[in-house]
């Protein structure tokens, strides 16, 4: 069985919110699975949660108090003003302390962030959504795998700017780049271009004085 487009986008927004990285084509393909096995969500956070990758990211040992901070500033990288920063570490600690697992508060982290409306969040929205986009560049268009680390770099730099998305597109290759190539040839031959007609113009003027 295949997923949608929207479910593949989910589960590239969960690795996104967890590690801060692209899935790649073999950790995507794995979550694909468990969400055919069982189409929830939830069932698919948590299957990352004795994963050793999360142990390593979020280790057992750390206090509520300890993963929340992780978490939160994992996800906004400081995109936010302190005051909705502590909120938001306030709000998962409270989810935690009342018995919410781990993976899945990291899942309605990502879900609450990407449906907010809220101004004050805007640029931390913006970032991550473009995060998304790269790393669904990165294993769904060009079937990229690699490292964590690998895969996190891929997405490093990308931040609310449509530029950084499509700096990190051009980084990764394929069409992007192909595109970005082509653009600066176009530009260098306009400008070449406009530069002759401008010296032809100036010829022009000087023949037609110099007949006056």
């Amino acid at each position: 069985m295949s997923i949608t487009t929207e479910v593949r986008k989910d589960l590239i927004a969960l690795v996104v919110g967890v590690y801060g990285a692209a899935p790649g084509t073999a950790l995507l393909s794995t979550l694909a699975n468990t969400y055919n096995a069982n189409p929830n969500m939830a069932a698919v956070a948590l299957s990352l949660q004795s994963s050793a990758p999360f142990i390593a990211a979020y280790p057992s040992f750390m206090t509520n108090t300890e993963f929340a901070t992780r978490v939160v500033d994992n996800i906004l990288q400081g995109r936010v003003a302190a005051a909705d920063r502590t909120w938001a570490i306030d709000t998962l600690v409270a989810s935690l302390n009342s018995g919410a697992g781990r993976a899945e508060l990291i899942l309605t982290a990502v879900i609450e962030l990407q449906k907010t409306t809220n101004p004050a969040w805007a640029n931390a929205k913006a970032a991550f959504a473009n995060k998304v986009d790269v790393a669904t560049y990165h294993t769904v268009t060009l079937q990229k795998d690699g490292t964590l680390a690998e895969r996190a770099a891929v997405i490093a730099n990308v931040d609310q700017t449509a530029a950084s998305a499509e700096s990190a597109k051009v980084a990764q290759g394929g069409q992007a780049a192909t595109d970005a190539a082509e653009t600066v040839t176009l530009t260098a031959s306009t400008a070449a271009a406009n530069a002759a007609a401008t010296k032809l113009t100036a010829a022009q003027t000087a023949v037609t004085a110099a007949n006056t």
